[in-house]
């Protein structure tokens, strides 16, 4: 990680292979940094001392006891999903099980027609096609004669109760489209399976209360940029996940967010971590992990 994260409340950063941290980033009480040698806390020993980054010899941890179950489910989890009489299904209490499963083409895809409560799975075409899941929420054009051309772009739109797979394609978001009570899956291994524009809004601001959630399954990496904001956020990552650095109008929120990957997690300036306390996880919530010491 880079410089000026923030780790709150009960937050853990682990990294099996060691964590190599810049400076000024703070953690405070309560928070975990944990991995199997503290020896590979990086990239020398100053970087790992209270004085270059506050809190962090409180929070260092050895433990080698993490489990990754769920990387090794990637593929059931998505088979999972597809099926509205599975136990993952049942498990979001969202969707209902007696619609029927959404069938759509890559080309025919549009964000704005997601039917609440609904699967929807998504052939693509050609391996790494983008599935834009924002895009003009309206357009305004006056007609007779009087308009002036342009495209009108409406406030943000919300969208809730989707489960969206998508068979091959990457997830491209922005900040037109908030999702709220929604899963995102794909079986793309790209490096930029799912990425987003600055602003991107991810579940629901609501101070950790149950319901809102949103989970992100993939096969491949995750790129997002600057301006984040994530609420009880679960993303459970086959490859690498990229978290940008600051834009100009402050720092990336991550609201009881967990990032589970099997690469690596690089985190550049200015986010922000916070942990949602009791928050289950919103998939395998059988397999929390409850990390005490």
């Amino acid at each position: 990680m880079s410089t000026q994260q923030s780790f709150l409340g009960k937050y853990c950063v682990h990294g099996q292979s060691g964590i190599d941290i810049s400076d000024l980033n703070f953690f405070a009480d309560g928070t975990i940094a944990s991995m199997v040698d503290l020896n590979d806390c990086g990239p020398n020993v100053d970087h790992c001392t209270d004085s270059y980054n506050p809190g962090i010899e409180a929070a260092l941890t050895q433990d080698g006891s993490q489990t990754f179950g769920q990387l090794l489910r990637i593929d059931e989890t998505i088979a999972a999903l597809q099926n509205p009489l599975s136990e993952t299904i049942a498990e979001l209490k969202y969707i209902n099980p007696l619609l029927d499963v959404q069938y759509i083409d890559a080309a025919d895809f549009d964000a704005n027609a997601l039917v609440s409560n609904s699967i929807h799975v998504v052939r693509c075409s050609r391996p790494g096609d983008d599935l834009n899941m924002g895009g003009l929420a309206n357009l305004n054009n006056q007609g007779g004669g009087n308009d002036s051309g342009a495209d009108t772009i409406a406030q943000t739109i919300t969208k809730t109760g989707v489960v969206d797979v998508a068979l091959g394609c990457d997830f491209t978001f922005d900040s037109t489209i908030h999702y709220e009570d929604a899963t995102f899956a794909t079986t793309s291994t790209t490096r930029q399976t799912v990425s987003g524009s600055a602003g991107v809004v991810l579940g629901r601001d609501d101070n950790c209360a149950d319901g809102g959630e949103v989970a992100i399954i993939t096969k491949g990496d995750v790129r997002l940029a600057a301006q984040m904001q994530a609420y009880d956020v679960e993303m459970i990552v086959a490859g690498d996940v990229g978290l940008a650095s600051l834009g100009n109008n402050g720092d990336s929120i991550h609201q009881g967010t967990t990032i589970l990957a099997g690469g690596d997690i690089n985190v550049t300036t200015q986010h922000t971590f916070s942990a949602c306390n009791e928050t289950e996880t919103t998939l395998d919530a059988k397999f929390v992990l409850r990390y005490v010491r």
